[in-house]
Order: C-alpha cells, then sequence, then structure tokens
C-alpha cells in the first residue's frame, strides 16, 4: 500500500537572513573543521568529550541551517 504525504510549509526566510545564516554556517564549518584536527591532538580524555561534544553540536547546528 502506497502512502502519500502532502504538507502546505514555506520557508521564505527574508534575503539578509538567509546570507547571514550561511556566512555564520560558513564560519561555524571552518570551526568545526579546526575542532576536528585538534581532537586527535588532545590527549585527555575529558577534553576529547567536549571537543567531541561541540563538533556534534556545528554539525547539528549546520544540518539546521541547511534545511532552512
Amino acid at each position: 500500500m502506497a502512502k502519500c504525504v502532502r504538507s502546505i510549509h514555506t520557508n521564505e526566510i527574508p534575503a539578509k537572513e538567509k546570507i547571514d545564516a550561511l556566512d555564520k554556517a560558513k564560519e561555524l564549518a571552518l570551526k568545526l573543521n579546526e575542532l576536528h584536527g585538534l581532537y586527535f591532538l588532545v590527549t585527555n580524555v575529558s577534553d576529547k568529550m567536549e571537543v567531541n561534544l561541540i563538533w556534534m553540536m556545528l554539525k547539528i547546528y549546520l544540518i539546521i541551517t541547511r534545511m532552512n
């Protein structure tokens, strides 16, 4: 049985806000890349956990930003 889901959903974001969001996403992507590189230099386990948590949070932010 095939199912069809329809929704009326618009994400109309003003151009300036969209550009600001993309700039922030780019900034966070660069920070994410830097943190990922630092992850392999950190030897303390708790520091690695903190870096990993920040890394995951930035990835989530980037995913959400792309969705809008």
